[in-house]
């Protein structure tokens, strides 16, 4: 897989260099690694459902969720700085599955689409709630045209259903040039709306965080 976006991203290079003369070339390139972008997407979903890390007997998240992060950003060269607040609260297991696959995807996908130097992922805990962030220091994106977006904007589709299946809010901010930060918040025992390219509104998730 490692080698396979390594390629992905070569040839991606090469496509946005040709000159105007070669439009159709650079077109057809970049039509074959939209499909080849699908393909890998699907191949790691398949890979993580067999072999990505998974909770233990004790529940353990934030060892999970730290393993699962430096797995993604394996080679590629890529700081990780992991912290987690609080202690590690059990959560339910379909809260702590959900959360450890968001966060795997999630720094997959700033690995491969923000090219950051950086990429922070951390927990929180505390008695009213867990809530996990990812942030990076890449390119970043207009989130305002997050709801138009054809592809879902590189999995984030994929992470909001997961966010609503647990009964979560999702915060996502970012802008070009500025990088981006995913952040989840579960309540224990209650839920939340699920906002999608601007912060938390409601008051319940408000409180959940101090």
């Amino acid at each position: 897989m490692q080698g396979f976006t390594g390629i992905g991203l070569q040839l991606d290079a090469l496509a946005n260099g040709l000159p105007p003369s070669l439009g159709a070339v650079k077109a057809q390139l970049l039509k074959l690694l939209e499909e080849s972008d699908e393909y890998l997407t699907e191949a790691r979903r398949s890979i993580w459902e067999l072999r990505s890390p998974s909770l233990d007997e004790s529940g353990d998240l934030s060892r999970a969720i730290a393993k699962a992060s430096e797995r993604a950003l394996e080679s590629t060269g890529i700081r990780l700085n992991f912290s987690v607040e609080g202690a590690d609260r059990k959560s339910e297991p379909a809260v702590a599955e959900n959360l450890l696959r968001i966060c795997e995807e999630a720094v997959a996908n700033a690995a491969k689409h923000a090219h950051p130097t950086e990429v922070e992922v951390s927990l929180a805990f505390n008695t009213k709630s867990v809530r996990l962030r990812i942030r990076d220091d890449g390119c970043g994106f207009d989130a305002k045209n997050l709801a138009r977006s054809k592809d879902g904007h590189f999995g984030l589709l994929g992470i909001q259903e997961r966010v609503e299946s647990i009964g979560g809010g999702l915060s996502v901010h970012s802008q070009p040039g500025e990088g981006t930060e995913i952040a989840v918040t579960v309540l224990r025992g209650k839920k939340l709306l699920c906002y999608l390219g601007r912060p938390f509104e409601s008051r319940a998730a408000a409180s959940a965080a101090t």
